[in-house]
């Protein structure tokens, strides 16, 4: 089955002409923070604080590809490209196609740079290399169908880091990680949308997701 590539809920082949012909990062196990450890002179080893292990943003890096009908065309596409990571973030990459689509919050963090070109049947075509950052990799991702108001009755945060991405470019921020607090927003038309929370859940408290279908209750 043919993947779809998303970012910001716009499809990049179908808006810019975008393809992506490989990816790597997007599966990698990311690195673990240096947990709190001691050197103790009598012990074999050192000691180390096991539990609640953070982790380290991960690098995605896609190989792509634009067709434009012309270098006009080729050169306004790939603007609107640019102009769209540019913009204020963070944004939202989500992949479809698979049998459980995945959705990562991401900046662009490197640039790219165009570094072949060339034309054929009219055509100008141009690949770079787009280097991405997803800046908490620790996440549980939603699906939601509709428009109006939706809310997420329990979410427990152990700490208030955490955020929810509603996929739409909005984000809400926990008030407070007692995990009762409810959560709502209001989407303007109807689709189809990937909400993601990031942050660490406290494994004690039941979350309530609502009418949002749990796809990933815990994607590292």
């Amino acid at each position: 089955m043919a993947l779809t590539w998303y970012i910001d809920q716009k499809d990049i082949a179908t808006e810019y002409g975008c393809s992506v012909e490989g990816s790597s990062g997007l599966l990698d196990m990311p690195k673990a923070k240096s947990p709190l450890s001691a050197d103790i002179d009598d012990w074999h080893g050192e000691m180390m604080d096991m539990e609640d292990i953070r982790y380290q943003p991960r690098d995605i890096i896609l190989s792509c590809f634009l067709i434009g009908t012309s270098m006009g065309d080729f050169n306004t596409k790939i603007n609107n490209f640019k102009v769209s990571l540019a913009a204020d973030g963070p944004h939202q990459l989500t992949i479809t196609g698979l049998a459980i689509p995945v959705s990562y919050i991401i900046m662009c963090t490197d640039g790219f740079t165009v570094s072949k070109q060339w034309r054929a049947n009219g055509m100008t075509i141009g690949t770079f290399q787009l280097k991405l950052r997803e800046m908490c990799p620790v996440k549980c991702v939603l699906k939601y169908v509709g428009a109006g108001t939706m809310g997420l009755d329990v979410i427990p945060f152990l700490d208030i880091s955490g955020r929810i991405y509603w996929g739409d470019g909005y984000y809400s921020t926990p008030a407070d990680v007692d995990g009762l607090s409810a959560y709502t927003h209001t989407y303007s038309a109807v689709g189809t949308y990937y909400i993601v929370i990031t942050g660490a859940l406290n494994p004690n408290i039941t979350p309530d997701y609502g009418s949002a279908t749990l796809l990933w209750e815990q994607l590292l």
